[in-house]
């Protein structure tokens, strides 16, 4: 019987970690890419706007859709925390957008499709520390779990982009994709070059086991 994957893509996290690294992705190709020869079952990507998404966000959301990717969307969040001034260093208070449900929406689907058997392997794009007892969990159901996201970091300006995946968070998968060496299966083409000579010189992927 063939293997069955489904792809569960945080949204925020490859976005922030793409956007660091000068890389822009292709959907189509990200998702047939990770699942290769099998059966690619469904597409989950998830996400979060203010109340009213921007024009970009809703025609982004649209091209998903279109290529059959299921978009998750949740609301952003008013928080007041405080913050230091830039000319006096002065705590003032102010209001920041913060993320909320996103990566219990992604944990639930995960370990629902898992109990309903939906699919042998499940593949997790840019994954959260606060996953990892999701993660165990599924193993346990007897599921195969893969995760991808960017282990490297700029030694440079660690300030600029940084490995967006815990070496525990590593160690818990069947296979751990490293996306920064597989920009030619899944960046925008005029893209590939110029973020390969960026990140190239500075990976560092010491797990043997793992996909390099």
């Amino acid at each position: 019987m063939a293997e069955r994957v489904m792809i569960f893509i945080d949204g925020s996290n490859l976005f922030w970690a793409c956007r660091n690294r000068g890389i822009k992705v292709d959907y189509d190709r990200l998702r047939q890419f990770l699942a290769g020869s099998r059966i690619l079952v469904r597409t989950y990507y998830y996400c979060s706007t203010k109340v009213s998404p921007t024009e970009g966000q809703q025609k982004f959301h649209e091209a998903l859709r279109f290529m059959g990717i299921e978009v998750v969307v949740k609301t952003l969040v008013k928080r007041k925390t405080w913050a230091p001034l830039v000319s006096t260093g002065q705590l003032v208070e102010v209001e920041k957008d913060e993320e909320k449900g996103v990566d219990i929406a992604l944990v639930t689907d995960l370990l629902s499709m898992g109990y309903k058997n939906a699919y042998d392997t499940a593949i997790v794009v840019g994954a959260d520390a606060d996953f990892e007892k999701a993660f165990k969990e599924l193993k346990q159901m007897g599921k195969r779990l893969e995760i991808a996201a960017f282990s490297d970091s700029d030694y440079n300006s660690p300030t600029r982009y940084s490995s967006t995946v815990s070496r525990e968070i590593r160690m818990i998968p069947d296979q751990f994709i490293a996306l920064e060496n597989h920009l030619d299966e899944y960046a925008v083409r005029d893209r590939v070059k110029k973020a390969s000579q960026r990140i190239a010189p500075k990976i560092s992927n010491p797990h043997s086991r793992h996909l390099k």
